[in-house]
C-alpha cells in the first residue's frame, strides 16, 4: 500500500564516532505488510555517516519525532451487521493486543478511532481490511474534524 505523501521527521542525535550533534532523517515506511522504521544522517564535525533501521515498532524517539513534526493520524472502523468478529480478533491480536483489551479496542476503533504515526495507522488498516472490516484512515485535528462533519 503506498500513501500520498512521504512524512519524514527531523531527529537530533550524537554522532558515534565523535559525539557531534548531527540533524537525522527519520520515517516510517511499509515493507510487505510490517513497519519499517529508518534513521539516516551525515555529522556535520566528522562527515561519518549514520544509518539505522528496524522492524514493527519504531523507538520512541523516531515515533514522538513523526508525531510532533507530521501530526496524528486516526483510523476508525466502520460499524456493520457483518462485521467479522473473529477475523478482527485475529487481526487485532497479530498488532499485539492482548485477547482480553480486543473487545474494548474494537468498540473504541468504531466509536472514536484510534491515533498514531500514519504508516502505523495505515498497517492497522491494512490488516483490518483484509479480514472484510471497513477501516479508513484520515489526518487526526481540526481539518479532517470538519470535514468528517
Amino acid at each position: 500500500m503506498r500513501t500520498d505523501q512521504v512524512w519524514e521527521a527531523t531527529l537530533p542525535q550524537r554522532c558515534r564516532s565523535c559525539g557531534g550533534l548531527q540533524s537525522c532523517r527519520a520515517w516510517e515506511a511499509l515493507v510487505q505488510d510490517r513497519l519499517q522504521w529508518t534513521i539516516l544522517g551525515s555529522c556535520p564535525a566528522c562527515g561519518d555517516g549514520e544509518e539505522e533501521f528496524g522492524w514493527d515498532e519504531s523507538p520512541p524517539s523516531v515515533r514522538s519525532a513523526l508525531i510532533q513534526q507530521c501530526g496524528l493520524f486516526r483510523l476508525r472502523l466502520q460499524a456493520t451487521p457483518e462485521l467479522p468478529r473473529v477475523s478482527l480478533m485475529a487481526a487485532l491480536r497479530k498488532d499485539g493486543t492482548t485477547l482480553a483489551d480486543v473487545p474494548a479496542l474494537a468498540e473504541r476503533l468504531v466509536r472514536t478511532g484510534v491515533t498514531g504515526t500514519e504508516i502505523e495507522m495505515r498497517l492497522l488498516e491494512l490488516r483490518l481490511n483484509a479480514v472484510g472490516a471497513q477501516a479508513t484512515v484520515s489526518r487526526d485535528g481540526a481539518a479532517s474534524v470538519a470535514a468528517a462533519g
